[in-house]
């Protein structure tokens, strides 16, 4: 009886030190960075936090010394909603309602503002996106990105783009186009969601970033110019730093592994003289840090073309 009274007990104690964990976890506050810039809060009660849903949430003062083009944040209690008034935007956020409006237009949300410890939270996510930017958020280093840039996430490693988009490299008659590129850890929210939706394997752990991309490819010469699983020297490349070199994944799916000229993800590829394919394309890096961005474009030994894009 006595030995079964001990270990309840232990077992209670044990609960409550996860509990106590799970609490403080919940708890840790966030950092915010618009472009390359970190925008602190005006004081730690107000810094962003993950509601229990997972999703990250910002004051409405942060919001507005983070984002310019923000003119006024106003409560409206007795409508219970938020309204956020831009140069050319105007967003109202409600607190019994999961949708926004956008200038008028409903737009769909998973989240509501919330009002904790006296302080009116909203969720940063459709606020930037209403606004023209991207967010994103790294719970690695416990950070929310708001982007401005359209068709990269190069300022979330805060890098400067040197070459707009798209960029076009030359190899011989092998004419490569990017259209966009984005980089994410593979244990990020995207990195995962990539990893389903083209099969990438990464069991091992090798990967640590993946580089998603749309290109283009097209033959400009006159003999055919092909790339197959039975090929020993790739045809592009990324690099994020001196010693992390991307190269394309090859797929899990078998399906995706046969297939030629895909216009989903591009593994296998034929063209004759003129045809091209636009397709998506992922890159895993196997190193730890992102220190610039230089694409490449290889035809045989004799045909190179490489461009850095982000410094």
């Amino acid at each position: 009886m006595k030995k079964r009274l001990l270990l309840s007990l232990a077992l209670l104690l044990l609960l409550g030190q996860v509990t106590t964990v799970f609490a403080a976890s919940a708890q840790e506050t966030l950092k915010l960075q618009v472009d390359t810039e970190t925008v602190a809060a005006a004081n730690d009660a107000e810094a962003p936090y993950i509601n229990a849903n997972g999703r990250t949430l910002v004051s409405l003062r942060h919001l507005k010394l983070a984002l310019p083009q923000i003119e006024s944040l106003e409560y409206d209690k007795a409508n219970s909603k938020v309204v956020v008034k831009a140069k050319t935007k105007l967003i109202e956020l409600y607190f019994k309602h999961k949708y926004i409006l956008v200038n008028g237009k409903k737009v769909e949300i998973d989240t509501l503002p919330i009002t904790r410890k006296g302080i009116t939270y909203l969720p940063v996510r459709y606020i930037a996106e209403a606004l023209g930017y991207r967010a994103e958020f790294d719970s690695g280093k416990k950070t929310i990105y708001v982007l401005s840039a359209k068709d990269n996430n190069f300022a979330r490693y805060g890098l400067v783009q040197t070459e707009e988009f798209p960029v076009t490299l030359k190899a011989g008659s092998f004419e490569l186009t990017y259209h966009d590129m984005y980089i994410y850890p593979v244990k990020s929210v995207e990195g995962k969601a990539m990893e389903k939706e083209f099969y990438l394997n990464n069991s091992d752990g090798a990967y640590k970033y993946y580089v998603k991309s749309k290109i283009t490819i097209k033959n400009t010469g006159t003999n055919k110019i092909s790339f197959s699983a039975s090929d020993v020297s790739m045809k592009y490349r990324v690099t994020l730093g001196g010693r992390n070199t991307a190269y394309s994944i090859t797929p899990s799916n078998t399906s995706m592994i046969k297939e030629f000229n895909s216009k989903k993800y591009l593994y296998q590829w034929a063209l004759d003289k003129g045809e091209s394919v636009t397709s998506n394309i992922v890159f895993g890096a196997r190193g730890d840090s992102v220190d610039y961005v230089n694409v490449a474009a290889f035809l045989g030994d004799n045909y190179t073309s490489t461009l850095n894009v982000a410094e």
